[in-house]
């Protein structure tokens, strides 16, 4: 009951809360924003609310203790007694304006007159028709089943209770017998040894069928969880206990490459579940993606050539990192990217050095192509970005930068609200909020000295021991 309310006999668990700012709190060590939000509804109208650091900066606000007045929406739900927002949005920036304010209340009153206003009932509704009573809800087979051999366990413990002489001759004349160790009640398991000695364990009756386990040890297999990440499958240990008698397993003929891109359906579900069990003793098996193995292997090999120069390549996505800033983060195909004249400069600059060398028989032009599959190739496996992967024609992929923006807006405005900023607790904010994976001090760094040149703000210093920048 601590994650609803009852308003007029109504269950609620969600609500939506729209009012100014009056009070604000921040633990940024628990990752914990609080916020007084006033709905004018009365004199005790101020509502305290609970949310996430990321949440509050994703709706636009700063946390600088300057947000007194603003009209905000907060779409929340209660947990343990407390109001947890889940989506917070700014309505109005000014403390002057009313009409905000009116049309929430219109908003409202309107569901209180349509909704809450009435108390709700429980009415059992009758959806059998071939009988004119309310319909009666019974136990289902299985919990009647459940419950008769519950039962008769608990007959069993209480006999026991009196048992004497007779016992004992009734367990002399059964130890011949085979008893088995345990029987599996749903995910009750009943252990039959303790009453072995009382001599009750043959007048506990179990029609289902029961399985034999070694006295000394149990079998305990290691299974497999797998999680996609970079197409390579990662191990994750989870124990249990098999009840069942494992069968060989030929790895020829039952693994099977399962294509991980796609949707996944219920019979894929089934068939990878399966092919878990079969791989369990096997190595860990890496899927393809998309890309033929003619591409995969040109592409190695000239990363082979380009590992003396990898300076250049890293100095071709900073390029497309700033067009993208440039173009306020909106969706680009790979075409329009390397059309850039920077960025195709770059590009020309990197297969001419290339060529040059002598380290490779391709010429200039296909060079510059292997580049921009390359680069193709790094944006698809950026978390950076988003890739809208076209197979056919590979110049007209689509990227969209959302984690990007979210990435560099949070930077400014760190930049504009804070005297330190530590890089190495960014990204480790950044990776926990699982935002980007593949992010690193360099990258980080490189935004933070692009946005000052581009403010023109000498105030920052960079200090290489702590990985950490200064205002002065």
């Amino acid at each position: 009951m601590q994650d609803i309310i009852m308003v007029q006999n109504w269950p609620i668990s969600c609500i939506s809360i729209a009012g100014r700012i009056v009070g604000e709190y921040y633990n940024e060590e628990k990752d914990i924003v609080k916020l007084h939000i006033d709905d004018s509804s009365g004199a005790d109208s101020v509502v305290i609310v609970e949310m996430t650091v990321g949440i509050f900066l994703h709706s636009r606000l700063a946390m600088d203790m300057c947000n007194y007045g603003k009209f905000v929406e907060a779409n929340a739900h209660f947990r343990r007694g407390k109001t947890t927002v889940d989506n917070l949005q700014i309505l109005c920036h000014s403390e002057q304006a009313l009409g905000p304010d009116i049309v929430s209340w219109l908003k409202r009153i309107e569901y209180r007159e349509s909704v809450l206003k009435k108390p709700w009932f429980f009415q059992p509704e009758n959806k059998n028709k071939n009988t004119s009573g309310p319909v009666v809800c019974r136990f289902s087979q299985r919990e009647l089943t459940k419950r008769e051999e519950r039962k008769k366990l608990q007959f069993g413990l209480q006999s026991s209770i009196g048992a004497g002489e007779e016992e004992e001759e009734k367990e002399e004349e059964d130890k011949d017998k085979e008893i088995p160790e345990c029987v599996l009640e749903d995910s009750l398991v009943v252990n039959k040894t303790k009453y072995c000695d009382a001599g009750i364990a043959s007048e506990i009756i179990d029609d289902r069928p029961v399985v034999n386990l070694p006295k000394e040890s149990v079998d305990v297999e290691e299974t497999l969880s797998f999680e996609l990440a970079e197409s390579v499958f990662k191990r994750k240990p989870h124990r249990e206990v098999t009840t069942k008698e494992k069968v060989p397993v030929s790895f020829e003929t039952e693994a099977r490459v399962v294509d991980l891109f796609k949707n996944p359906t219920s019979k894929s579900n089934l068939k990878a579940k399966s092919l878990v069990k079969s791989l369990a003793k096997h190595s860990v098996v890496q899927v393809l993606s998309s890309q033929s193995i003619e591409e995969t292997e040109s592409l190695k090999h000239f990363d082979e050539i380009t590992a003396q120069n990898k300076s250049r390549f890293v100095q071709l996505v900073k390029e497309c990192l700033v067009v993208i800033i440039k173009h306020k983060f909106q969706t680009i195909t790979l075409k329009e990217l390397s059309l850039n004249r920077y960025v195709s400069s770059q590009i020309k600059a990197f297969a001419h050095s290339i060529y040059q060398s002598g380290m490779s028989k391709m010429g200039p032009s296909d060079l510059q192509y292997q580049i921009l599959r390359r680069l193709r190739l790094y944006f698809r496996n950026s978390s950076l970005v988003v890739v809208v992967v076209d197979d056919d024609k590979e110049k007209e992929d689509k990227i969209e930068s959302t984690a990007f923006k979210l990435i560099y807006d949070s930077l400014c405005k760190a930049l504009k609200n804070f005297t330190t900023f530590d890089t190495m607790k960014y990204i480790a904010y950044v990776k926990h909020k699982r935002i980007v994976d593949d992010i690193d001090y360099k990258l980080v760094n490189f935004l933070i000295k692009y946005r000052l040149l581009e403010t023109d703000d000498k105030s920052w210093k960079y200090q290489k021991a702590t990985n950490s920048w200064y205002k002065v």
